[in-house]
């Protein structure tokens, strides 16, 4: 099955290896799903198109370069 002893120990470290990636990623998910299951939302609320339409405005430079003070930070 193997050639030397070097490719048995190197299949044997990758098996391990894989293992401890497996066994950390199931925990982690247990650990989510726990977590998860106690933050659930009670509820969903839905969204509703425009009901925030005319509540903000954006300036009318909102598009221009920024300044050179800004990126070295000299504005404040």
């Amino acid at each position: 099955m193997f050639d030397s002893n070097g490719d048995a120990i190197a299949y044997l470290h990758f098996l391990c290896t894989a293992f401890l990636y497996t066994a950390e990623a199931v925990f982690i998910m247990r650990i989510a799903g726990s977590y998860q299951n106690l933050h659930k939302p009670n509820a969903v609320k839905k969204r509703v198109f425009g009901q925030y339409r005319g509540q903000m405005q954006i300036a009318d430079d909102f598009d221009d370069e920024l300044p050179l003070d800004f990126w070295l930070g000299e504005s404040a």
